[in-house]
């Protein structure tokens, strides 16, 4: 309840600052930038979790291995804002200061994928055990990443047989 008494206040407030065509923009950076926030976490924290409490992976190796990919996302997502945000910018009907703070949503993502890189649990946890400590080794890397291809075409749906 007082997360959307919060919500409405901060609706009052920015309403009154930006103004009609402002809010637009405001909110079209705000979907767009939720959109791409969910291309870059993919479920992976989620996998993570299970992966790691089941004993499959380690902790060190299973956070590097997700942070690589979500690097890729992001990576992945770039073109996809240079794109919105240059050449179809007039369709979008985007001033340029919302465009400059687009940019801003966007890049305000990258400290959340690359801040455990290379870190792996050691980030979250000073005093991690030996054993979770990230090893130059790919070995874990390449068991997650079959792990998520496995787990994926066990969600997919089963293609239905064409029949003439």
């Amino acid at each position: 309840m007082a997360a959307r008494l919060l919500d409405a206040a901060f609706a009052v407030v920015y309403l009154r600052l930006l103004g009609r065509t402002d809010v637009g923009a405001y909110q079209f950076l705000v979907v767009f930038t939720t959109y791409l926030d969910t291309l870059v976490d993919f479920g992976l924290n989620a996998l993570v979790a299970r992966e790691v409490s089941r004993g499959a992976v380690a902790a060190a190796s299973a956070f590097r291995a997700v942070n690589s990919l979500r690097l890729g996302l992001w990576l992945v997502g770039l073109p996809v804002v240079a794109v919105v945000y240059g050449p179809l910018r007039l369709a979008t009907n985007l001033p340029d200061d919302a465009v400059l703070a687009g940019w801003v949503f966007y890049l305000a993502l990258l400290p959340s994928v690359a801040h455990q890189r290379g870190h792996g649990h050691r980030a979250l946890a000073p005093g991690v055990p030996k054993r979770y400590r990230i090893r130059k080794r790919r070995e874990p890397t390449r068991r997650l990443a079959a792990r998520i291809v496995a787990v994926v075409r066990q969600s997919a749906p089963a293609r239905p047989v064409l029949q003439n």
